[in-house]
């Protein structure tokens, strides 16, 4: 197994970076980690840098890899949510609300005017999601009454 392969295999807890473009970092086994931001998707959603150098670039966070977001599922009113319409992985249309990392929205933007199929889990997590033409009251309320969004 390769160094690199040993670092997207590990699990490591990610924490807030120095800035937007470098969203997250963290100490590891005694190096220096850094996760870039590239200009997604004309080049990989991600660069880790470990120790000043990138050593890998990926589109897939790793499933042991742990971020920590500075909107939390039980965050109060004014988290930043969104609305899409898209079809699922059946084919079929439905309405989507997701609950965007801060970090993450420019890009998560970008990516919905591209058309591209969007993996929606890489941005934040979908906290609701309906078929029909308009959600149930019990959707409704959960947005408003834990996120502050009013669905219509």
């Amino acid at each position: 197994m390769s160094a690199v392969q040993n670092y997207l295999d590990a699990e490591i807890m990610w924490q807030p970076g120095p800035d937007p473009s470098s969203p997250y970092q963290a100490d590891f086994a005694g190096a220096q980690l850094l996760v870039r931001l590239n200009d997604f998707p004309d080049d990989h959603l991600y660069t880790l840098i470990v120790n000043s150098r990138e050593v890998a670039h990926f589109d897939d966070w790793p499933p042991y890899w742990n971020r920590r977001s500075s909107v939390k599922e039980s965050s109060p009113q004014g988290a930043v949510v969104h609305k899409l319409k898209a079809k699922d992985s059946t084919g079929h249309w439905a309405c989507y609300f997701v609950l965007v990392e801060p970090l993450l929205e420019q890009t998560f933007l970008k990516m919905q005017e591209s058309q591209k199929a969007i993996d929606l889990e890489k941005y934040g997590k979908v906290i609701a999601s309906y078929y029909e033409e308009e959600p149930n009251e019990q959707v409704k309320a959960l947005l408003k009454e834990k996120y502050g969004f009013i669905a219509g």
